[in-house]
Parts: structure tokens; C-alpha cells; sequence
């Protein structure tokens, strides 16, 4: 049944030693994680309406709720009843940011996904082990937790100066402490902003502004990169020249001047 566990690639995988041994610390880190990984997989099986391997952002919102409901989010004790389907309707935005395709993911993709292994951070009770003033900076970050729910919620709302349920590129422009340039706001709306639905008058509505804080806080990530790429690729040619650039950066060098940085 192990077998699988000790194949001949998995051992050259790992730096071995000068008698060609491994350690067997981190074999046995690796075990576990492809246990977790596997166990990922069948539980959200689980949740395939389809049948044909992909979930959707129902699946996930499902999956997201039974788990928390039934206490495996020990760092989601509880989720307050009128913002709990907000809650879930960003848990499953990420992963369907990060992985989806045409409105489906992948049960393989996500079951060894940094969004998964994020989510799983809140398996742990931020009261029982290690310093509970670090635990709980570390859960205000999780985009999972539902303290990140409510800041990224009340950005949104701060933002919303007029309390129609949208954003202006005006309102937009003081998001980071207004660090944002009139060109990148005004291709952000071009590209993005109404992409997941324009709201009543034409503004950004909260899933698009979600969106845009999941890539804003995870840029390294590739769909984050991708997400912003396409912002900056004016002509659509698949890569920037000079004149992205330059159009970009003048404006970044007209704000570091006028704060005294340039």
C-alpha cells in the first residue's frame, strides 16, 4: 500500500547526503503532504455536482459553509448570520480567481492549492498553541478568516462615498491611502471594473472590488500577475513596450515628486 510513497523519483527529488541518504524529516513532510492532499481530493469530490471532476462557485461556497458549520474552522468559530453569505461568497471568489476556468475549478488543482492550504491554516485554534497575539495578526491576513471578510467589506463601504453600492474611479483613487494614479484607475474600469457586473449606475460593484483586492494582496502569485498584466498591455500584444511604460510611470514619477521622493 506504501509503495507508492518510495518511488525511485521521489527519493531524487530530495538532497541527499554524502552516504546518499535523505533526511527522513523532510520525507516525512512531503508524506504528509501528499496525504493532505489526497484526502483534499476526496472530500471535495464530495461536493462534484457535475460529475465531471470541477466544482463550482456554489460547490466551493457549499463546501466553505459545511466545513465551518461543522467546526474544522477552529479559527472561524462563529460567522455573523447577516454577513455569513458575504463570507462565502468571497471564500469561493478566491479560489475561483486563482483557479477557475470558465466558472469551474478543478477538484485536483484545488486540493494542492495555496488558497486550500490557506484555508486550512484556520483548521488550527488561534487560542491553543504558540502566542495568541501572533496567531491572530496571522488570522486578520487569512483571507479565509472572518475578520479579513469584514475589513476588506467596510474598505469598500469607506470607500463608497455616496452609499450607492458602487465605486466611482473617484472613489477608487483613495483606495491605499490614494496612491493610485488617474491612468490605472481609468484602465482598471476599462478592463476589470465592470467585468463581474456593473452595478446600477455603471460603477464598480463589491465582487469586482474583491477581486481587485485579491490580486492587489497576493501579486506574486501568477492569476494576480495575469490580472494586472492585462491592465498594463494597452495594445494587446501579449507583452509592454516603451510606450505602457512610459504611460504608466509618468504619473507614478508626478506623485514621488510632489510627496518629495523623486
Amino acid at each position: 500500500r506504501a509503495a507508492w510513497h518510495f518511488t525511485p523519483s521521489l527519493f531524487a527529488r530530495f538532497r541527499q547526503d554524502d552516504l546518499g541518504l535523505v533526511s527522513f524529516a523532510h520525507l516525512i513532510a512531503v508524506l504528509v503532504q501528499r496525504n493532505r492532499r489526497l484526502q483534499n481530493r476526496i472530500l471535495l469530490a464530495s461536493y462534484d455536482r457535475a460529475g465531471d471532476g470541477t466544482l463550482d462557485a456554489d460547490d466551493i461556497e457549499t463546501f466553505v459553509d459545511d466545513i465551518q458549520s461543522q467546526g474544522f474552522l477552529r479559527g472561524v468559530r462563529s460567522v455573523p448570520k447577516q454577513f455569513r453569505g458575504r463570507w462565502l461568497q468571497m471564500c469561493s471568489q478566491k479560489f475561483m480567481f486563482l483557479h477557475g476556468r470558465r466558472g469551474r475549478v478543478r477538484v485536483k488543482d484545488l486540493a494542492c492549492s495555496p488558497a486550500m492550504q490557506e484555508l486550512q491554516e484556520l483548521y488550527q485554534d488561534p487560542y491553543e498553541t504558540g502566542s495568541i497575539h501572533a496567531n491572530l495578526q496571522a488570522l486578520s491576513r487569512n483571507w479565509f478568516s472572518v475578520h479579513s471578510a469584514q475589513r476588506v467589506h467596510n474598505m469598500f463601504v469607506d470607500l463608497d462615498t455616496d452609499m450607492d453600492g458602487e465605486l466611482t474611479p473617484e472613489d477608487l483613487q483613495s483606495f491605499a491611502g490614494g496612491g493610485l494614479t488617474e491612468v490605472f484607475v481609468k484602465r482598471l474600469f476599462e478592463v476589470h471594473g465592470l467585468r463581474l457586473g456593473a452595478g446600477k449606475h455603471g460603477g464598480m460593484g463589491f465582487k469586482a472590488f474583491s477581486e481587485f483586492v485579491i490580486a492587489w494582496e497576493a501579486k506574486a502569485l501568477k492569476p494576480c500577475l495575469a490580472y494586472f498584466f492585462r491592465l498594463f498591455d494597452l495594445q494587446g500584444l501579449g507583452y509592454l513596450t516603451h510606450v505602457e511604460v512610459y504611460t504608466f510611470f509618468k504619473e507614478v514619477a508626478a506623485k514621488m515628486a510632489a510627496h518629495g521622493m523623486g
